[in-house]
Parts: C-alpha cells; structure tokens; sequence
C-alpha cells in the first residue's frame, strides 16, 4: 500500500482513512507493507509493516495514539505553487535553526518530491512479497505505475478527491496528467463516493466498468483522544465549521448565510476553526468585516488538533459543510458523534449515505440560513437530528468497507490472472 501518511506519522485526513483501513485489514489477517516518502528513523506502525522510502530501515513501534507530524512540505491539497514557497520559507529558516538543518530534503519542487518517491519505491519493491498494489491518491500514482510495470501486479488506485475538487478544475497539466495516467493504468479504481465516480467518468472519460465505489466511515481515532477544555462562550448559541479555508469549502457561502441568521437572532458566534490559502482566508474575513458580523465570527486561523475539533463538537449547537465540491466529508460524522446536528452540502459524498442530517445547495445562502435558525430553533428538530445521527454514525464501521475492499483486491488478482 502506498500514501503519503500513516498515524503515527500524520498530516490530514488521509491518514486517518489510511490508518482505519489497515487496522481493520490486520484484523482480518491480511497483511500490509505500507510505503511512505518519509518520516523519523526507528518509526513503525502498530498494525502495518511501515517502510519510510527516504530510511528503507524498519525500526522500533510507536504505538498509536502518539502523534508525530510528518516533516515534509507537501500535504494533501497543496499546489506545486505553494510547495516551493513552503521550501523557500524553510530554507530560510533553517539558515539560523541546527536542528533543521538535519532533515533531509526532497527538492525544492513537488515535482522533484513525487519523483524521488516514485525511484525510492521502484528500487526497495524487490525486498517485499505481494500480491497486490494499493495507490492512495495522484501523488502516489507514478510509483505505482512503475511498480506494475516491474512486477507485473494488480494495480488498484484509490481515488479521495481529484484536481476537480481540490483546485475546482484549475490545477497543473503536470498533475492532471499524473491523476488521469494513474486512473487510466489502474486495473480497478476505489471511489470514496458516487459523487466521486461521475467525476472520473464525466472530466476524465474513465469506463464506469472499473470503477467500485467504497464509502468511508467514521473517525475511530478520535474517541481515544484525551478531553481538553472547551472554550467557555457565555450566552452563545454555536455554529461550528471545522476545514481548511479555501475556495473548496464554500466557507464565503457560510460567512454570507451567517449575515441572515443575525439579522434575525444576535445570540449566536460561528466558528469558523482552521487554517489554508492565505488569499481566500483574507477574503473571508474580510468579507464578514463588510457585512457588519466580525464579532459574531470567531476565525482560529491556525490548523486545528483533533482534540480541539473534538472539544467543540461537544459543545457546539450546530455543524455546517458548505462544501462546494466535497468528495466525501468525515468531518460531520465526527460531529454527529459527539451529538450535534449537522447541516451540510448537497454536493458531496457523504450526503449519499448520511440521512440524519439536513443538506442544501452550497450556493443557496438563503436555505441554508433558514437551516442554521431551525436548528437553532426548534428543540425538537435539534433533539431529533442529535439521537439519530448518533446512531447512523454508530452504524458507520470500517468493517464494511474492507469487506469490499478485500473483493476488490481478489477481484483485480482474478483479472490478472485470466490476462
């Protein structure tokens, strides 16, 4: 299996689905060498035979729930724009920091990252047995490929968002190109969503044939996180937005939403917790500035902790997605379970599966206000919306998802097999 991250070593979301796949598949005795780009030496995991490419050592167990934070520079959604200039920030840091200037760096490209990693994992692929190749995303795809061609191994690639939803369309031809060579080579595709799979067979023409959609589950990691305290908000109704701020999120649609919810109650602060583009997050602030709302809008503008997403779900009143493209969305699972209703966009994954929640159309701000104040409203609507989706998560496990995940797997070694 190949990704970017794995907890211990964990840089957003995708560690966690990575992390709940495995975990689940060692259950089941199905053994996984996992292949990261990189991370400290002596690092393993508790249920994976974790390699990091740039050591090729395995070394002591760091058992979960320790967090490391992965010292790289690329993340899930990072443009090859703002790679280089998180390496020009580290390179002038580092000038004047000893302990920096220990790590080793990839390049000052994405483009050189996602290469050496490809060459790292073509070179160590000869030490391991497998049967089957599992590709986390485009960043992976390149050494994935190579590792079929040089072994001749099923291929499966895992598709969690694509340049659709990641830049809204606008991304490099360099990474589109990699993202559909990885699609196209691919003997069978995983699909978080439907949403999901009609992007692929609508923006890249991929036959509906490979494709197998495997929705993810809840966030198990979270329920082992120590409690921290939550912030003490006097007399407030909450409604909460936990994400990275960018143009995917639709958090302009929130701020624009949040102007009619006040105009008819003054009692509630949304909270709008995270960090991401610099730009759009300028925006947003201020665009709630110019609609009068500053100070019913609490913005971190910092990366959260899942220790602190978990405290406010506690205590918030309300959760809201207005995703404009979101692939699946396990953030309103992880409100749901801690008790808080959730509102969220018509246009992503999880409104297939989720029922306990109410959706709207990212771009109608006028309903979604309407939603914020029945929420907020009706006690019974808030009950209700609390009990049942506390349930319907509760009957969200990974279980499923790897059962299908292991026919996929048999299904591509039966493919390979009769060609």
């Amino acid at each position: 299996m190949l990704g970017w991250e794995l907890p211990p070593l964990q840089i957003g979301g995708l560690g966690m689905i990575c992390y709940e796949l495995v975990k689940e598949l060692s259950i089941r005795k199905v053994p996984v060498t996992y292949i990261m780009p990189m991370g400290p030496e002596g690092t393993d995991s508790e249920f994976a035979n974790l390699i990091i490419a740039e050591n090729d050592k395995l070394g002591k167990n760091i058992k979960f729930p320790e967090m490391i934070r992965v010292p790289a520079f690329f993340t899930a959604y990072q443009s090859p724009e703002n790679y280089s200039q998180s390496y020009k920030d580290y390179i002038s840091k580092r000038k004047n920091n000893l302990e920096l200037t220990k790590k080793q760096l990839y390049g000052p490209f994405l483009s050189v990252e996602v290469d050496l990693y490809a060459k790292r994992v073509y070179n160590i692929i000869d030490k391991l047995n497998f049967d089957v190749i599992h590709a986390h995303d485009w960043i992976t795809y390149p050494a994935a490929i190579g590792i079929a061609e040089k072994t001749g191994k099923p291929l499966v690639v895992h598709i969690h968002n694509t340049i659709f939803d990641r830049y809204l369309g606008n991304a490099s031809s360099w990474e589109r190109d990699i993202e559909y060579n990885g699609l196209k080579r691919a003997d069978l595709i995983i699909a978080i969503s439907n949403y999901v799979k009609n992007t692929l067979i609508e923006k890249y023409g991929i036959s509906p044939d490979k494709i197998r959609v495997v929705y993810n589950a809840k966030n198990t990691m979270i329920n082992n996180l120590e409690n921290i305290q939550a912030p003490n908000f006097v007399n407030k109704k909450i409604v909460l937005f936990t994400g990275r701020i960018t143009v995917q999120k639709g958090v302009e649609y929130l701020i624009q939403a949040a102007k009619k919810v006040l105009e008819k109650r003054k009692d509630i602060l949304f909270v709008i917790m995270g960090g991401g583009d610099k730009q759009y997050f300028g925006e947003v602030v201020n665009l709630a500035a110019s609609l009068g709302i500053s100070k019913n809008i609490m913005f971190t503008g910092k990366p959260y902790s899942l220790q602190e997403a978990k405290s406010l779900y506690k205590i918030a009143d309300c959760y809201v997605m207005p995703s404009v493209s979101e692939p699946f969305g396990i953030v309103p699972m992880e409100a749901m379970e801690y008790d808080t209703p959730c509102i969220i966009s018509k246009q992503s994954g999880c409104s297939e599966v989720l029922k306990s929640t109410l959706k709207v159309d990212f771009w109608d701000i006028d309903e979604l206000a309407n939603k914020i104040l029945s929420v907020l409203s009706y006690d019974t609507l808030n009950k209700q919306m609390s009990e049942q989706g506390k349930i319907e998560v509760g009957k969200m496990t990974w279980k499923k998802a790897v059962d299908k995940l292991i026919n996929i797997y048999e299904e591509a070694i039966d493919m390979k097999n009769k060609t």
